[in-house]
């Protein structure tokens, strides 16, 4: 089996510009050229593909439940009750994430979230479970507080890189 140090690790959050410890958090995901995850619509733009900006949405609620529990518990992806996806988020756009946490319990966090660009919702996910898992299977916690350090940023967005 691998070590947590062995996996392949994918960030999608880029800022999070508001926390409030297992009831809510707002992020950004910035779209770039260089994201590994980019692929022509049918119109021949680049934009990101649903599913990342899906993963975004989880993982930005990951932050705030890792946070609230001192990152002593890893949420995983769970079960999605229904993913509406209404648009997309080509590069250049900054992706906002709105994660809301419905409950926390010692096994599992229910949420649901939205995705917007300039105001548009692009991608929703309702009844949202991920199971809470002990940390140490997935990440050493003191990277993961040092991660989060450098992007729990409240305010303003920071500009795209």
């Amino acid at each position: 089996m691998n070590s947590p140090g062995d996996r392949a690790v994918f960030h999608f959050v880029d800022q999070i510009l508001e926390l409030d410890p297992e009831r809510h958090a707002l992020g950004i995901k910035h779209v770039t050229p260089g994201d590994t995850f980019v692929r022509p619509t049918v119109g021949g733009e680049p934009a990101l593909l649903s599913c990342i900006i899906g993963e975004a949405l989880g993982q930005l609620g990951a932050w705030n439940v890792m946070a609230a529990k001192d990152f002593s518990v890893r949420p995983v992806a769970g079960v999605v009750g229904e993913v509406v996806i209404t648009g997309e988020a080509a590069v250049g756009d900054s992706i906002l994430l709105d994660t809301r946490i419905d409950s926390v319990t010692d096994d599992a966090v229910f949420y649901h979230a939205i995705a917007t660009v300039d105001g548009t919702e692009v991608l929703r996910l309702e009844n949202t479970l991920g199971p809470l898992l002990p940390m140490e299977q997935f990440n050493d916690p003191d990277e993961l507080r040092e991660r989060f350090g450098r992007i729990h940023c409240p305010g303003a967005p920071a500009e795209a890189p």
